[in-house]
């Protein structure tokens, strides 16, 4: 996309100390699919919470030290 968005975004979102330098890269448009593909996809990608047998949550996936 262009950077309108990005620089719009940058504008309305970096006011605080400490995010000068934050830059959003990819602008969602929707509807349709955004970028990257199929990355709404829960089952495809196991996202999302879970309760274990004590009741806590926890990463359905189980964390990045566990894949």
């Amino acid at each position: 996309g262009c950077h309108t968005c990005s620089v719009t975004c940058k504008q309305a979102w970096t006011n605080r100390p400490g995010t000068e330098y934050v830059w959003f890269n990819n602008v969602e448009t929707r509807p349709g699919q955004g970028y990257p593909r199929t990355y709404e996809d829960q089952e495809e990608w196991r996202g999302g919470w879970v309760r274990d047998r004590k009741g806590r949550l926890r990463l359905r996936d189980g964390g990045r030290f566990s894949k």
